[in-house]
């Protein structure tokens, strides 16, 4: 499929309507395209857009958590080549080792700055490109 737009376009997905319109904002601002999810099902429907770049997801989620919007994703090839990255409040090492165990990219701590949200996802997004 041939992109008709330029920009990348990112999933993010998190129930703090807070958080999520803050990062959509700075995302937006950076010239990506955002997609946002409230809940887990609402972030699954929308992974069904053709043309996802990058998920963005919160780990506690109403409806479906992160790691099962995971799991999905991985079963169907064009999903399981989107990087994934989780931001969650949730920072013991056996969360973060079962992210890792399911190939999520990055793994971000709540509160995260602006400046390293940008950086992991530039980097992602160039690796992507590549």
């Amino acid at each position: 499929m041939t992109r008709t737009d330029p920009h990348p376009t990112i999933l993010l997905a998190d129930d703090n309507p807070a958080l999520l319109e803050d990062y959509a904002a700075l995302l937006s601002f950076e010239g990506y395209v955002v997609i946002q999810a409230s809940d887990g099902a609402q972030a699954w429907q929308q992974m069904q857009q053709p043309q996802l770049d990058l998920i963005i997801c919160d780990i506690l989620m109403p409806h479906l958590d992160g790691f099962s919007l995971r799991q999905r994703a991985l079963l169907e090839p064009r999903l399981a080549e989107i990087p994934f990255v989780f931001l969650s409040a949730m920072n013991s090492e056996t969360i973060r080792s079962q992210a890792r165990d399911l190939g999520v990219a990055v793994y971000l701590s709540k509160p995260c700055s602006s400046e390293r949200l940008l950086a992991e996802v530039r980097r992602l997004l160039n690796s992507k490109a590549r």
